[in-house]
């Protein structure tokens, strides 16, 4: 199951460091979702990058660059036990797609992270990244299709 649908626990997480931010407590969010990302690093549900990407996000609005840095590489570092861990029993090719989308999400924050910060060099090398995963996904994908359609 992909989202957080079965785990309404840290649904309500996720709501609560939103409304933190919104708040202007960023600090606040940040600690909420430490502990957001304790729950889903042993949850049964597969969240989607755009989710283990919030944290270093607000890390970056917090002015905290570094620690944001290092909890994406922790993402990149950490996407095949992830990966192997929710899609057991699926085949290589959707286990590779799968990846290759949610690299291209991490490596887009990544890029955002750094444009943030105002640098430009950085931020188009993890753009160029992002792109370059996010096509080999769609083209897995179009392989896939090809082959399921009629001749």
């Amino acid at each position: 199951m992909f989202g957080f649908a079965e785990d309404r626990e840290t649904d309500e997480l996720h709501k609560k460091a939103t409304a933190l931010k919104k708040d202007g407590l960023i600090n606040e969010a940040i600690d909420v979702l430490y502990q957001v990302k304790e729950r889903m690093l042993v949850s049964e549900v597969c969240y989607q990058a755009t989710q283990w990407t919030r944290l270093p996000k607000f890390l970056q609005m917090a002015g905290r660059f570094n620690e944001a840095i290092k909890e994406l590489e922790f993402l990149i570092s950490d996407i095949d036990r992830r990966l192997d861990y929710y899609n057991k029993g699926i085949s290589k090719n959707i286990i590779n797609r799968s990846k290759n989308f949610d690299l291209a999400e991490i490596y887009k924050a990544m890029s955002l992270i750094y444009k943030r910060e105002n640098k430009k060099e950085e931020s188009l090398k993890f753009e160029q990244l992002s792109y370059k995963y996010a096509d080999n996904a769609y083209r897995s994908l179009q392989r896939s299709q090809n082959k399921k359609l009629p001749k």
